[in-house]
């Protein structure tokens, strides 16, 4: 068993490392540590929609029931992850709620940005959605909301924010939005 999924390497831009070992100690996931604690520091049930093969969920270790999800079948990085199901489906057919629904860097990826935003709240209690900030569009390949300012990303949810932070990194700023 391991801690976190199997890292996919990032070879289509050039890069041996993995997609999680690049990301995971960057001020986005620090954040989004510091927010899940602060806002969801009780809750027993967490999702993580649109998982990848991002191992943020896994360090949630306080919280007893966590899925990763995914449309895209991912159950073979996933398979000996300790104490996080993947399940291989579209998040919002399950007939569960959660009380922490997270979706990393999935947003921009989506057509309907408001009504996968919508169904996010509609899964769960407290919501934590991060995305890129300002990034010009066509920069980063599948990212057909760029570019994203906070009007309107706030704008997508059904809710008002609790907390919104733009973090500021060396090659990419983010937004992450509590709901």
């Amino acid at each position: 068993m391991s801690r976190y999924p199997i890292d996919r390497p990032m070879t289509r831009h050039g890069i041996d490392r993995g997609y999680w070992e690049l990301r995971k100690d960057k001020d986005l996931y620090k954040v989004m540590r510091k927010l899940t604690e602060l806002y969801a520091k009780d809750a027993k049930s967490a999702i993580d929609v649109g998982c990848y093969v991002g191992g943020f969920i896994c360090d949630l270790d306080w919280i007893e029931k966590r899925v990763a999800a995914d449309i895209n079948d991912w159950s073979k990085e996933w398979a000996d992850v300790d104490d996080v199901k993947f399940i291989n489906r579209d998040a919002f057919k399950l007939w569960d709620r959660f009380e922490l629904v997270i979706s990393n860097q999935t947003i921009e990826h989506i057509e309907d940005a408001a009504g996968f935003a919508e169904k996010l709240c509609k899964l769960g209690d407290t919501v934590i959605v991060s995305t890129t900030y300002l990034v010009p569009s066509g920069k980063i390949e599948g990212h057909i909301q760029d570019p994203i300012d906070l009007d309107k990303f706030l704008g997508w949810f059904p809710r008002k924010p609790k907390c919104v932070s733009i973090i500021n990194e060396p090659h990419q700023d983010n937004i992450i939005g509590v709901f």
